[in-house]
Parts: structure tokens; C-alpha cells; sequence
């Protein structure tokens, strides 16, 4: 009866020692699948950094041209202004002695022109902050689902 009660207990201690070692194995395995999970997430993590970095190279460049259209109509925009008012017949330049240069109507270039101006401004400014008000959203959504 005492070995009969040796071997159960050996049978027993084997059945334990086989569940540890199958319980460690499937610790293992766990592990081996969530490091490779990981090393996926890595590399693409990596290439999304690299395509990222790329946009921002293009961005740059683009916004570098961006400068030079800006710049160099700051330079031709005041000179074809003026050739523009001077080809109208708001000048006489042939007046005689006493007679004005500036046409009377020259009021109505002046109207003209500043209520364009005001109404391209304007319509910058709304278009600008309604941008700046949709990004700073988006933004907000995005941090608010990052929580």
C-alpha cells in the first residue's frame, strides 16, 4: 500500500512538473508572439517616420518656392499698379497752365479700389480663421481619442 501511495505521489509530482513546463512553454510562446508583434509595429513605425520625413522635406520646398512667387510679386505688383493708373485717362498730362493734371473722376478709382481692397481682405481674414478653427478642432478630436 505504501508504494502504491509512492507511485501516485511520483504520478503526481510528474503531472505537476508536465504543467509548469506546459505553462512555461505557453509563457514562451506568448512572449515570442508578442515581441514579433512589437518588431511589426517597429518597422512600421519606421516607415511612416521616413514618410513623414519626406512630406516635410517636400513641404519645405514647396513653401520655399511659395517665398519666391511672394517675392517676386512684392517686386512687379507696385510697378504694374502704377503703369495701370498712369494708362488711365485719369492724368492729362498735357494740361495747359491752369488746368488740373488729376481728372475730377479720380474719386471714383479711389472707391474702387479700396472697397476691393477691403472686400479681398475681409474675405482672407474669414477664410484664414475658419481654417485655423477647423485645424485647432481636429486637433482637439485627436487628442481627446489619444486619451
Amino acid at each position: 500500500m505504501k508504494k502504491r501511495l509512492q507511485d501516485i505521489i511520483n504520478k503526481y509530482d510528474d503531472k505537476a512538473d508536465e504543467c509548469k513546463m506546459i505553462l512555461g512553454n505557453t509563457s514562451l510562446a506568448m512572449q515570442t508572439v508578442w515581441n514579433q508583434i512589437a518588431r511589426h509595429d517597429s518597422d512600421l513605425n519606421t516607415r511612416i517616420s521616413h514618410a513623414n520625413t519626406t512630406i516635410a522635406l517636400e513641404t519645405k520646398r514647396e513653401s520655399n518656392q511659395m517665398k519666391s512667387i511672394a517675392i517676386l510679386t512684392m517686386v512687379y505688383l507696385p510697378c504694374s499698379s502704377v503703369a495701370a493708373i498712369f494708362s488711365m485717362d485719369l492724368f492729362k498730362w498735357d494740361a495747359q497752365d491752369g488746368e488740373s493734371i488729376v481728372s475730377k473722376y479720380i474719386w471714383v478709382f479711389a472707391v474702387f479700389a479700396g472697397g476691393l481692397t477691403a472686400i479681398t481682405l475681409a474675405a482672407w481674414y474669414h477664410i484664414t480663421h475658419r481654417r485655423e478653427k477647423t485645424a485647432n478642432d481636429d486637433a482637439t478630436e485627436m487628442q481627446s481619442k489619444m486619451v
